[in-house]
């Protein structure tokens, strides 16, 4: 381990108890632990009560950073890297921790959206704008024992909009850099058991050259339609319905170092339909839900080696979960379920077999409340995937809240295993049928603690082990690879004036190579994320943020690097009447090179300006 490393961690376990007890430490930021969340535990549970490292994206917060892409909101958590070739529509990955973009489950509206198809299952960000988001979770460390495959690295969970009170009807309209233009409008509301929220949105913008190799602009469309509702047939039963579709047009390159004409077009579709009954007084809550999401990736190539080629990937399956209070404060959870994936390649129209996989899952899960102030959880899943067998994964978390001095300690250890994808066994070129599990385990410890009523800090330390991954080497992919990740992840927030608010948070990551002892590629070491939001009156609204991250590897295969990034981001709002706001949003506002990749440019300083309405 590392000097570094160690000398962090020192700092933190040492310094950390000394200054709680002297009122030194405290919760953790705006866009960190909300009182709520529902992700940690597969159920609703307090911060107090939470013993794994989560962040929770608040609406306040979405509205706050006026994004347009959620990849832009979730890049300011704690822990979070990302990756983007170019500017918007361009292919967008996300990593925890250190993991692989594959090993982070994406889930909307509890739906798996992870592409079936792609070479490692990964979730690609492109054209997953905050239209209809009400808040966003994002769960670090080993979450197998929760929610299975893909959850090795951690869990993003996207929550979109329910309908609320009476009608409501919103709009948006804006335009600005690269000739772009969006359009939003949605309608919401709640009435005699009945709620419903549908939001559509547009995006086009022309774009700019995402390469360096040459001048030709690389545009993009998009447009989406995100639904939920539901209706309440009693206090004892609901029937609830969510989904959306997505559509991206986006042009790229041929290669990072090659300018051309070459397009893709993405499609995606989810849904899911749950039943909630309650028995016992309410006391056991039994949700049933169906599940599906399709991803169709359709490239048109001139230039290329296969002209055109379209991936296919479909995952759906049900589940059953039931959640059982005892003794008024204790939960139990269990619950069966079963998934297909399917994926299938066409190359210059000529369509390959369709390859499938099933997966049988059992977990359960037990939070135990053993004091007002300290609550365990202990769970584990059984996964048996097709051809593979049977894989437990176990995980257990602790968290202690002394009201007296404010402070929270958490802790939380687990383990991970992820089965080979479709491509990786069965692509025709590299493919590998005899391909095992990649497995991971890890730990996580932390304290958040209040400082009086305005300052706030947080500070913890992780530790994961990834064992048995599999690499492409050669002519194919193999179970070779080996990787440690460890580091230190530190927040604040400042409410000191009322109108006031400055947050911050830093992320201290290593990433190794367990066999060559070399830094994996796109983790940055260093990673520090500013805001601050003041309001000059009531109707006046400024704010602005900061990230900045250190020199990072591009790839494994070559010494590309990526440079040192620092991306200032201001915007401003002032609301005109009571149901319009006007806003201006600057991006980049130095024209700093915050590419976030090596060969492909990011947006440069850019402004856009709009209108927002509520009916």
């Amino acid at each position: 381990m590392r000097l570094s490393y160690r000398l962090l961690v020192s700092v933190s376990a040492f310094a950390l108890p000394a200054v709680a007890l002297a009122q030194g430490i405290g919760a953790p930021p705006t866009v960190m632990l909300a009182p709520v969340n529902v992700t940690a535990q597969r159920l609703p549970s307090p911060a107090a009560e939470t013993g794994s490292a989560i962040t929770v994206i608040t609406p306040t917060e979405i509205e706050r950073r006026g994004a347009v892409e959620v990849l832009d909101l979730l890049k300011r958590a704690p822990g979070v890297a990302i990756s983007r070739n170019g500017g918007f529509g361009s292919s967008s990955g996300l990593r925890i921790r250190g993991s692989e973009t594959g090993q982070v489950l994406v889930l909307i509206d509890g739906v798996r959206v992870n592409d079936a198809a792609d070479a490692s299952a990964a979730y690609d960000f492109s054209g997953l704008t905050v239209d209809g988001i009400e808040r966003i979770e994002i769960l670090r460390g080993p979450q197998s024992a929760l929610y299975g495959n893909d959850a090795m690295g951690g869990v993003v969970n996207v929550i979109t909009r329910k309908g609320r009170g009476p009608a409501k009807i919103t709009g948006l309209v804006e335009a600005g850099s690269y000739q772009t233009f969006r359009q939003q409008a949605g309608i919401s509301g709640a009435q005699d058991g009945f709620d419903y929220a549908l939001t559509a949105a547009h995006t086009q913008t022309k774009g700019f050259s995402r390469i360096y190799a040459g001048p030709e602009k690389d545009g993009a469309e998009q447009i989406s339609l995100t639904g939920r509702g539901g209706y309440r047939f009693s206090d004892q039963f609901r029937l609830g319905v969510s989904g959306g579709y997505q559509k991206l047009d986006t042009d790229f390159d041929p290669s990072a170092t090659r300018d051309g004409p070459a397009s893709v077009a993405t499609e995606k579709l989810f849904g899911r339909v749950d039943g909630t009954l309650m028995l016992l007084d309410g006391k056991f809550e039994n949700t049933v839900s169906l599940t599906g999401s399709d991803t169709d990736r359709d490239y048109d190539e001139p230039l290329g080696f296969y002209l055109t080629s379209r991936y296919e990937g479909r995952s759906y399956g049900a589940e059953y979960q039931g959640n059982l209070t005892l003794f008024d404060t204790d939960v139990l959870t269990g619950g069966l379920a079963t998934r297909t994936d399917k994926a299938r390649t066409t190359t210059v129209g000529k369509a390959g077999p369709r390859f499938s996989q099933d997966t049988q899952s059992a977990f359960a899960q037990y939070k135990w409340k053993a004091t007002e102030a300290f609550t365990v959880t202990l769970g584990g899943r059984y996964d048996d995937v097709e051809s593979f067998g049977g894989k437990g994964t176990y995980r257990a978390t602790a968290a202690y809240r002394i009201a007296s001095t404010g402070t929270t300690l958490r802790g939380s250890y687990g383990t991970g295993a992820k089965a080979p994808t479709l491509f990786q066994r069965f692509d025709p070129f590299y493919g590998n049928k005899n391909l095992e599990l990649e497995t991971s385990r890890g730990f996580d410890a932390g304290i958040e603690q209040e400082i009086g009523k305005t300052l706030t800090l947080s500070a913890g330390v992780f530790h994961n082990r990834y064992r048995n991954l599999i690499q492409f080497q050669g002519a194919g992919y193999t179970n070779i690879g080996r990787a440690t990740t460890r580091g230190v992840e530190l927040g604040a927030t400042w409410t000191g004036l009322a109108d006031l608010t400055l947050a911050a948070n830093y992320t201290f990551l290593e990433a190794e190579d367990g066999s060559t002892h070399l830094s994996l590629p796109r983790r940055p070491k260093h990673t520090l994320n500013l805001t601050a939001d003041y309001a000059i009156t009531e109707k006046w609204q400024v704010g602005g943020a900061m990230r900045f991250v250190t020199e990072q590897k591009d790839n494994s295969f070559s010494s590309d690097k990526i440079p040192p990034g620092l991306v200032f981001d201001a915007r401003t709002s002032y609301r005109v009447t009571d149901w319009a706001q006007l806003y201006l949003r600057a991006e980049n506002l130095f024209d700093a090179d915050g590419r976030e990749t090596a060969r492909y440019r990011a947006p440069g300083r850019s402004a856009y300006a709009g209108v927002k309405a509520e009916f």
